[in-house]
């Protein structure tokens, strides 16, 4: 049973928070880095404020809440792209991980295994999109949408790790708001929004998913820390791998990472533009929110976009 002061959580933005609180809680009673990511997402899927996660997301272009979601332990590895009918979407990943031949399920298939082989209904429309939801949408199908400054952003990506070694990472998105249905991002690909190695590390990415996953930089910050690299610098590099791309393609595409080596329990994160905020916890204390500071050329300087992605 891990303690207190051999545990480690760490989360992408400050809505992740509860999530983290509950993840270290489910730690500290002894559960798995794997059971304490899947209740730490699942709490933020489930809060409806967040519209970019779960049952607060905004809905794709057709007004169906679409979700996508990964967990892993480094050994296993379980995924649902495209879901529809419910508010939460780690449970059933980590069901794909656990109970399919299969890695990951997608669409239609992942409604049926979830039913058939996991007990669990869709729910009608009707409970599935928030009232900030049908406002957000009708806006939209009126042609007035656009994202608003205080709403929550992007993707939720967890990990949770032991002095054991042992080591667990998730990530959970409603995608883009307004998307094509049937729209994938990095997300819930290995390498691309979670990558982990049980006794090694991991690594989880946010921000603009149709660029990041061409680039596979969770794949990259576990290498780089393979290879003896802090998590710190591990994540410096994804960075620079992401502005590579910029200069090379000129896309917008904004990124942040966090990285976690399973020896002395060590984390680092970094992103593309300021205003990445890390949800922290440790045996040692319990941080509300840490604010990563970003160091980029004045060019790029500028806040990332307080838009839900």
């Amino acid at each position: 049973m891990g303690t207190a002061h051999e545990s480690l959580v760490v989360a992408t933005w400050e809505f992740s928070q509860s999530g983290v609180e509950s993840c270290f809680d489910c730690l500290r009673k002894g559960g798995k880095p794997l059971d304490a990511v899947e209740t730490g997402i699942h709490v933020v899927e489930l809060e409806p404020t967040v519209t970019s996660v779960g049952y607060g997301g905004l809905p794709n272009a057709n007004g169906e809440l679409e979700l996508d979601a990964a967990i892993t332990d480094g050994a296993h590895f379980g995924a649902v792209f495209a879901l529809r009918g419910y508010r939460s979407a780690i449970g059933i990943a980590r069901g794909v991980l656990e109970r399919s031949e299969h890695t990951a399920l997608a669409g239609n298939g992942a409604v049926n295994f979830a039913q058939e082989v996991l007990g669990e209904a869709p729910l009608p429309d009707s409970e599935l999109l928030t009232e900030h939801a049908r406002r957000r949408l009708a806006e939209y199908r009126a042609g007035r949408f656009q994202g608003r400054p205080n709403e929550s952003h992007d993707t939720v990506g967890m990990i949770a790790a032991q002095s054991t070694g042992d080591i667990a990472a998730g990530c959970a998105t409603s995608g883009y708001p307004f998307k094509r249905p049937g729209r994938v991002g990095d997300s819930p690909l290995p390498g691309g929004g979670l990558f982990c190695e049980s006794g090694l590390g991991a690594a989880v990415a946010t921000g603009d998913g149709d660029d990041l996953m061409r680039l596979c930089p969770t794949h990259l910050i576990v290498e780089l820390m393979r290879n003896g690299q802090s998590p710190q610098r591990a994540c410096e590099e994804a960075v620079q791998r992401v502005m590579r791309y910029r200069e090379q393609t000129g896309r917008d595409c904004r990124g942040a990472f966090i990285a976690v080596r399973c020896d002395a329990l060590a984390w680092g994160a970094h992103a593309t533009h300021e205003g990445f905020v890390v949800a922290h916890a440790d045996g040692r204390r319990m941080d509300q929110s840490l604010l990563i500071p970003v160091e980029v050329p004045e060019a790029r300087n500028k806040p990332w976009r307080r838009v839900c992605v």
